[in-house]
């Protein structure tokens, strides 16, 4: 029931005692049909009836007729440090401005989807749209014919409230979305978009930005600094090996490290296997990598009751 003097939204109108002037009131009627395992006093759904069932077990049920919550919606916009009264949706809009004293091309822009948006995420639409699946306590229903529920906390209303505002929420963030790139069903008839009047509003649907896993925003700055820093280490990771073994050089450190180093490398301890058996001479033995001597040379090395035969190939 919106809380101004048109019957656009609904024709229905709540006794004075229920009637708010600066909300909008919607009333939920529940009558919950399945049986319940245990009892929940829950003020809305009220399953508080113990039965016996067919089978012989205690479940528990609701009263007949309906149990009715009662959710208020109140809307305000604020621009520039300075927000509008809370009222109900059309309310909101009596006002060009929105309830501001002054607002902005770009801000009437913003807030023109807004509440086009808010229009749609209405508690009503989300009933009307959902019906029965809004409830979260559908969760604990088991079965199709003879429904049966699992315990519920004392609390549900309060979990189906705030759910209820969460679809509401859900819808309002679809909606500028929707703005700036219609749904493929409403691109294929473009009598059922509206397009933007004003310069303002055109140029919000190149502002609004959504995140999606088909896109990664990112600053050109942040990715040459990242590039610039990978560099740099890649250089000094190259440069300063070579700069601190120098140093250790000058002053006479580090030579019989790096020969032992060296010595036990893979390489060498073949080359000292085959020297053993006689086959050689070698060049570079303080390089990491030795060679023969004698290039295209072919040998092979027996090791007694392994049977290893290895050739050398060029530069062996």
């Amino acid at each position: 029931m919106p809380g101004n003097d048109s019957l656009s939204a609904s024709s229905f109108r709540p006794r004075d005692e229920l009637q708010v002037a600066d909300a909008d009131l919607t009333l939920v009627a529940l009558s919950p049909l399945a049986v319940f395992d245990e009892e929940a006093p829950d003020p809305w759904f009220n399953v508080t009836i113990r039965q016996q069932s067919s089978s012989g077990f205690d479940v528990w049920v609701a009263p007949l007729g309906y149990s009715i919550l009662g959710c208020l919606e109140r809307y305000q916009f604020c621009a520039s440090g300075f927000c509008s009264q809370p009222s109900a949706l059309y309310q909101l809009r009596a006002s060009s401005t929105y309830g501001l004293d002054s607002i902005t091309a770009g801000q009437k822009a913003v807030a023109d989807l807004v509440w086009k948006s808010l229009w749609a995420a209405q508690l009503p639409y989300g009933l009307l749209f959902m019906g029965n699946e809004i409830l979260v306590a559908n969760e604990q229903v088991m079965g199709t014919g003879y429904l049966r529920s699992s315990k519920i906390p004392s609390n549900q209303w309060t979990i189906e409230a705030w759910n209820l505002a969460n679809i509401s929420l859900a819808f309002l963030q679809r909606r500028p979305g929707d703005y700036a790139s219609p749904a493929a069903v409403l691109r294929g008839d473009p009598s059922h978009i509206m397009q933007p009047e004003t310069a303002a509003a055109r140029a919000l649907c190149q502002q609004i930005k959504i995140r999606t896993t088909r896109y990664t925003s990112f600053r050109v700055l942040d990715m040459a600094l990242l590039a610039a820093a990978a560099a740099l280490m890649t250089t000094l990771n190259g440069i300063l090996p070579y700069f601190f073994s120098k140093v250790a050089s000058s002053h006479g450190r580090g030579k019989q490290e790096a020969a032992e180093w060296d010595e036990y490398n893979i390489f060498h301890l073949i080359r000292s296997a085959c020297e053993a058996r006689g086959i050689g001479p070698w060049d570079r033995r303080e390089k990491t990598v030795p060679t023969m001597r004698e290039r295209d040379r072919k040998f092979s090395l027996h090791t007694g009751g392994c049977g290893v035969t290895a050739e050398a190939g060029p530069g062996y």
